[in-house]
């Protein structure tokens, strides 16, 4: 078995990240960050507007049996506003 296959799959993931941050440059990096960050800031915030629907039936985005997309998309055709998704 090679070193490569006994490394851990987290530690092969950031190898792999070093290697493409030395392959890109800093304004693809900073892209690349900045993107990230929005994503994460997006979904956050899609997570609180959907739990503040479903609060409103007494539901949480977390704990809703089924799925979730389908119970969200039917209590925001209940209270008629448009579905996240």
């Amino acid at each position: 078995m090679s070193d490569c296959q006994k490394e851990n799959p987290e530690q092969q993931f950031w190898n792999f990240v070093n290697i493409q941050r030395c392959k890109i440059g800093a304004n693809e990096l900073r892209d690349h960050i900045l993107e990230s960050i929005s994503n994460k800031y997006l979904s956050e915030q899609t997570l609180l507007y959907t739990n503040d629907i479903l609060k409103e039936g007494g539901l949480d985005y977390i704990r809703v049996p089924g799925d979730p997309d389908r119970v969200i998309a039917g209590h925001c055709q209940k209270l008629g506003i448009k579905s996240p998704f």
